[in-house]
């Protein structure tokens, strides 16, 4: 059974915000209000502490995803991305970082939830420092799919051979993984004819996640 975390958030003083279309929730220079748990929309993180001053990609998160734990780490001005809504509005629940602290010390099922969210993320972004010319797309593109499933792992649901779908178009899963788009066009389609993805306008849809999570 899932967890609720709309509930346990509204427990913790969790207050309901919306956000439209190019809004910033937060940035280097805000600083981050709280944790954010993403109720519905998509939202993307950028890194906006680069030389070229250009936003770059870190990743999407689409609805049922937390954002922002650093500030329970680092306090609430200590942020090296910036938060942009990019689908016609985001819903979310805000928790301030004492609630969340709080919530972390009373829940142990979110404790534990929240810190596998966590050791995800940072290994990803190890993966992707990592990254050379000597790692094929093909990985590149499973890490990152895999990546962008909800909390970062594929769903039960999928291990029993069920589909499920990324909300991500190719252009940003280029820009993502800095790929040229004409190359991973050719690659996704491939990977569709060996019917381990499929995609259409909304975006891709995992139909095997095994073989997916074993291309090198």
């Amino acid at each position: 059974m899932e967890t609720d975390f709309e509930l346990i958030l509204a427990e913790y003083g969790g207050r309901q915000k919306v956000f439209q279309r190019g809004d910033v929730i937060y940035s280097s220079e805000s600083g981050v209000e709280g944790i954010y748990y993403l109720r519905s929309g998509k939202i993307r993180i950028d890194n906006s502490r680069v030389k070229s001053k250009k936003e770059v990609l870190v990743w999407l998160l689409s609805s049922g995803s937390f954002f922002g734990i650093s500030s329970y780490y680092n306090g609430y001005n200590s942020c090296a991305y910036i938060t942009t809504v990019v689908s016609e509005k985001a819903e979310m629940i805000l928790i301030s970082r004492e609630e969340f602290i709080h919530l972390l010390k009373a829940n142990k099922e979110v404790r534990n939830y929240i810190i596998n969210l966590l050791y995800r993320r940072l290994d990803y972004i190890e993966k992707r420092k990592l990254y050379s010319s000597r790692i094929s797309l093909k990985k590149k593109v499973s890490d990152s799919l895999i990546f962008l499933s909800p909390a970062h792992c594929p769903p039960e649901s999928a291990l029993e051979g069920k589909p499920y779908k990324i909300n991500i178009a190719l252009s940003e899963l280029a820009t993502m993984i800095n790929a040229q788009r004409k190359e991973l066009v050719l690659l996704i389609d491939d990977l569709i004819n060996k019917k381990i993805l499929d995609r259409d306008g909304e975006g891709i849809t995992i139909r095997n996640v095994e073989k997916l999570m074993l291309l090198e």
